[in-house]
């Protein structure tokens, strides 16, 4: 009790409920818990603190199939719960109860092998390497030396380590989204005949070279605001915690919405300039669709790393490397596959994909 109320689990001067393994024998009432629970939804609508204590042997009675719902709407009309002299098959049952049934996101931390059911039970599990052996560092995902690092763990890096997969799945979804849509508006002009603009060697190598080095070093590197400031204010832990599906979905449209206008003018901004009467090669002959082709994904490159740098809020010499190789090197290697591909007689087309009239 003491713990629970200096982390302020519990508040002091709250109502307090304690239930004991006297409270439901020797006669067993099936009704207990669910007024109980009742009073406490009372309680909470007044605006009062209402903190519930349950020790093992009453525990053993709430986990009963006929009792776990009442139990869990107990819990969730109290500001605090806490689980004292439970055995490890218990720790365990709660987590599990709390995850599948009561749709709450579970966090598990312990430091001895009596706390492995509850690490492995719960989303995500911590083990604290003390006294007590390894068990519950083996079986956890996270593991700490000591309990205090704890805070650091989810204010810092969950926090921002749920804002960097939100924004590297959406951002996964942005880039290829604009890099296949431009085939989409390529079918508008080609009857919708399944030929692609991009030549065989750029659709081999977008993903693989052109986009994965700066989006890994995004979703490793990035950081919205510094440790010492998250630290200092947890309360921008609720920005993360607060995440909804719907808002991902959300943001999700909105994402692929801006793809398909960036896919939009880097492929017609191309056509424009390339397919117009007044353009040539310097030798007078037109622009072929490969050379357009070419042109649309040198605009793609460009579209996709210039919007990971814009949404880049944290600089270090890995994101500048990764960002400035993967568009300066791409254009070598279009003269490299553009050569490649005037040499092969049955698809002549020079450097810039202009159609060859020599033998």
């Amino acid at each position: 009790m003491s713990i629970a109320n200096t982390c302020r689990l519990i508040d002091k001067d709250g109502d307090l409920v304690v239930l004991q393994e006297s409270d439901f024998s020797p006669y067993f009432d099936q009704g207990f818990l669910k007024r109980k629970a009742a009073e406490a939804e009372e309680d909470r609508a007044c605006g009062g603190e209402f903190g519930l204590v349950i020790e093992g042997g009453a525990l053993q009675y709430a986990l009963l199939d006929s009792q776990r719902d009442a139990f869990l709407d107990l819990c969730r009309a109290c500001n605090g719960v806490v689980c004292c002299r439970v055995s490890p098959v218990q720790k365990a049952r709660v987590t599990a109860l709390m995850k599948d049934k009561g749709g709450m996101i579970t966090l598990g931390v312990g430091d001895g092998a009596n706390d492995v059911g509850m690490i492995k039970a719960a989303h995500i599990g911590v083990g604290i390497s003390g006294r007590e052996g390894r068990a519950a560092v083996l079986a956890s995902d996270f593991s700490i030396g000591q309990f205090r690092f704890l805070a650091r763990l989810l204010l810092v890096h969950g926090r921002w380590s749920a804002k960097r997969n939100k924004e590297v799945v959406l951002y996964a979804f942005y880039k290829n989204f604009v890099y296949t849509t431009a085939n989409v508006w390529f079918g508008f002009l080609s009857a919708y005949s399944a030929a692609p603009v991009y030549s065989t060697a750029a659709i081999a190598t977008f993903n693989v070279l052109w986009t994965s080095l700066p989006t890994i070093a995004h979703a490793v590197f990035d950081q919205d605001v510094a440790a010492d400031t998250v630290m200092n204010n947890p309360e921008l832990y609720r920005e993360t915690s607060r995440l909804r599906g719907r808002d991902f979905l959300v943001s999700a449209a909105f994402w692929s919405v801006g793809a398909a206008w960036h896919a939009l003018w880097c492929y017609f901004a191309c056509v424009a300039s390339l397919g117009a009467a007044a353009a040539s090669t310097r030798d007078g002959k037109p622009w072929d669709v490969h050379a357009i082709g070419l042109a649309a994904f040198t605009a793609v490159v460009l579209v996709v790393n210039g919007k990971v740098a814009l949404r880049t809020n944290h600089w270090t010499k890995y994101n500048v490397a990764f960002v400035t190789l993967s568009v300066v090197l791409w254009f070598p290697f279009a003269v490299v596959i553009s050569d490649a591909v005037r040499s092969i007689h049955w698809f002549p087309y020079d450097r810039v994909g202009v159609v060859n009239a020599d033998p």
